[in-house]
């Protein structure tokens, strides 16, 4: 049930390392002016988040030395842009290239990291994910964030926090107890079972585990369901044993039960064949290059998970000029929305640019490699979002 120990550090570690339950900083959480919104997080004091706007979420870096002044830089499209800020009250004011902007710490979760350009979640009803093949409903008044292949809740005083993973290791109910019984071990996480596993309705179950988790003593209640579609889920509620109760387990009750679980939808099938032109371009970065007569043919498209893309070539630039600042990230005419289609291994890419613009082109795979309009493009990993 919680035999993917790496995942869950991974998940940690992204996004709240270190994070003390409890904590009042006040630069921890998420600021917005409606068009604008950045989200910070601590790691051994420093800095990291994101600065979103409908074109996008950029990652940033930042460091404060006396709790009411920020500086730091945040990377647009592989150009790191210097900013700072001071904070007053729940205000906090950011500079950035001449131009400032005030943004309002917020308390809503819809404005909350599960708006990251990383994130498969929609804050309208329930969250699904594809390629996982699940739906479930975040824990009412929770922030969450999307990790690396899971999901992280945090309650609203910041002391419990919830994992969502997926687990493909186990098949059945005694390979979840089994996988229960020996405990999760790792550097930074040390729990071990409190109890026997519990059946958890028809298809899961339920078992608390007592020990340390970043240094801290702590509890946890874990809950393992399977999925009659090969991905079944494991869901972990921690916090420190002193502030351990059980509101947190029916939160995380409240949260297993709104899961359900759909055939996930692959890009491609056991053939080789492209399945779904819409899961295999999601989240690459499509990259062509062309040598001739001295110049360099470089063009770049950024096809972001969450429908967003960007484009840059030997005529465009993400490095200078408004485009590059807070406020104009949410201007640039280089950006807007994807969408893909077809059948086979034939289809289309579909960009709607910010403008009112649009562009089409044919999408083939052939004997293995990727075109686009017959111009072999690569297909990678992107190196600017999810």
């Amino acid at each position: 049930m919680v035999s993917n120990i790496k995942l869950i550090l991974a998940l940690f570690l992204l996004t709240f390392s270190l994070y003390s339950f409890g904590q009042s900083d006040p630069f921890i959480g998420s600021f917005s002016n409606g068009q604008i919104t950045i989200q910070f997080t601590e790691s051994a004091g420093n800095y990291a988040g994101f600065v979103k706007s409908q074109e996008g979420s950029f990652n940033l870096v930042a460091k404060s030395y006396d709790q009411k002044s920020i500086q730091g830089t945040y990377n647009y499209f592989g150009t790191n842009i210097p900013f700072s800020g001071t904070i007053q009250g729940n205000t906090l004011s950011i500079y950035s290239e001449g131009q400032s902007i005030n943004l309002q710490k917020q308390t809503d979760p819809n404005l909350n990291p599960s708006n990251n350009i990383s994130s498969n979640q929609n804050t309208i009803g329930a969250t699904r994910n594809d390629e996982w093949g699940i739906s479930f409903n975040p824990p009412a008044g929770w922030s969450s964030q999307t990790g690396e292949g899971g999901y992280t809740f945090v309650s609203p005083d910041q002391r419990s926090l919830i994992f969502l993973i997926p687990n493909q290791e186990a098949k059945t109910i005694d390979q979840l107890k089994v996988a229960a019984r020996q405990g999760i071990m790792d550097q930074n996480i040390r729990f071990n079972i409190s109890g026997e596993p519990k059946l958890f309705g028809t298809n899961g179950i339920s078992s608390e585990f007592e020990g340390m988790f970043n240094q801290r003593q702590a509890k946890c209640f874990a809950i393992g369901i399977l999925s009659p579609f090969g991905i079944g889920a494991t869901i972990l509620a921690i916090s420190e044993t002193k502030d351990y109760n059980e509101d947190l387990k029916n939160t995380a009750t409240q949260h297993a039960k709104s899961i359900s679980f759909y055939q996930p939808k692959v890009a491609v099938d056991p053939s080789g064949n492209v399945a779904d032109w819409q899961q295999y371009l999601k989240g690459r970065k499509l990259e062509y290059y062309k040598t001739s007569t001295g110049f360099t043919d470089h063009i770049i498209f950024w096809l972001c998970s969450d429908g967003s893309f960007a484009r840059k070539d030997d005529t465009s630039s993400f490095s200078s000029g408004a485009v590059s600042s807070f406020s104009g990230v949410a201007n640039s005419n280089n950006a807007g929305r994807w969408s893909a289609n077809g059948s086979g291994n034939t289809g289309t890419l579909i960009l709607q640019y910010n403008d009112g613009s649009s562009a089409s082109y044919q999408v083939e795979l052939r004997d293995g490699k990727f075109y686009m309009n017959g111009r072999k493009y690569f297909r990678v990993k992107n190196d600017r979002c999810q």
